[in-house]
């Protein structure tokens, strides 16, 4: 989509920029940081076609029409994950890439009720989960192993803000 810079005192010169790509999103996402009994966080590895590569990502996914952030988050789980997830609670909102689209996604944190038997998950959408502890997940961001964008932040939220409460 085009769009052209609207005239107001946050853009005082929209002849500036004539105009601009968006990447426009109808829903917004939701990303879930789902622990185990352990402390552990739950990724899955799924397929990205864009970068050609296997992601290993926290579960996430877009939030639909009349859906709440944590309808979305218990949704997107199930289907990524087989796990049913409680004691969810939302945490935090950003916008993932806001030069180039208007997509805002929404840190949602839980545990996984591993007292419900897992069912099967979508395994085109994902090829398998994992659970990682701390000491492996700072392995890993270091290695450059973990490059998306929504896990980076809610993984950087977690451990900067709500581990140090």
């Amino acid at each position: 989509m085009i769009r052209r810079p609207p005239r107001s005192t946050l853009f005082p010169y929209p002849t500036l920029f004539r105009s601009y790509h968006v990447l426009d999103y109808k829903f917004d996402s939701v990303v879930i940081l789902m622990f185990n009994k352990k402390g552990q966080i739950c990724f899955v590895n799924s397929p990205r076609y864009v970068t050609q590569s296997l992601e290993l990502e926290l579960p996430s996914g877009g939030i639909l029409k009349d859906e709440t952030i944590l309808e979305a988050a218990q949704r997107e789980i199930l289907e990524e994950t087989g796990y049913i997830l409680k004691d969810m609670e939302y945490i935090y909102s950003f916008h993932p890439s806001n030069a180039i689209t208007n997509q805002q996604a929404h840190i949602v944190m839980g545990n996984c009720d591993e007292a419900t038997p897992r069912k099967d998950f979508d395994h085109n959408e994902v090829f398998e989960v994992l659970w990682f502890n701390d000491e492996k997940i700072f392995n890993m961001i270091k290695k450059k192993k973990i490059m998306d964008s929504h896990a980076l932040i809610a993984l950087l939220y977690y451990y900067t803000i709500l581990k140090n409460e």
